[in-house]
Formats: C-alpha cells, structure tokens, sequence
C-alpha cells in the first residue's frame, strides 16, 4: 500500500484527495472474486479477514458516488493497519477505465 492520488478524478476542477492505494494496479480479472485465475479463493470469506470485517456496497453500475465513498475511506491520514476491506457487489461490469 502507498499514498498517492487517485488515477482518475469523477468530477472536472475536484482537487485531488492523498489516499492510500496499492502499488501495482490489478488485473480486471482479479476484480472478479470467483471468476479471476491468478486468485484462488471463490468467496470474500477466503480471504479470512479476521482483524476486522469487511464494508459491502452494492450497486446496479460503478459511478462517481462510490468514488465518493471510498476515497474518504482510503483517506492518507488513517493509519494503514486500520483499512477495512471494500468489496463491490455491482449489478453491471464496471468501464475498465
């Protein structure tokens, strides 16, 4: 995990917020819980997060509100130990962009 600015800004003349990010961008497939080759686990329970649970969203398309609800989330000045997991659960396959 770094800190860093968000690739893609939903909203023209929003200055960027410094939020943490992962270091290398995965792979679209890796976005698909059950469907990515590179990950073994079929469930979010797989990934045995047990130091904290997880936050869910669900909705029918990606849009700018969940940009909007996850950059305060990843926010620089929250100590990284304490990140929550997001998982998507999206209705329609999100713009790769």
């Amino acid at each position: 995990i770094v800190k860093g600015f968000p690739p893609v800004s939903p909203y023209v003349g929003v200055s960027p917020t410094l939020c943490y990010l992962v270091k290398d961008k995965k792979p679209p497939c890796c976005l698909q819980i059950s469907q990515c080759e590179h990950c073994p686990y079929l469930h979010a329970r797989d990934y045995n997060w047990q130091q904290t649970r997880c936050i869910i969203l669900a909705a029918d398309y990606a849009s700018n509100g969940i940009y909007n609800f996850i950059v305060p989330l990843r926010a620089h000045f929250h100590n990284p130990n304490t990140l929550r997991p997001i998982v998507l659960l999206l209705e329609r396959r999100p713009n790769p962009a």
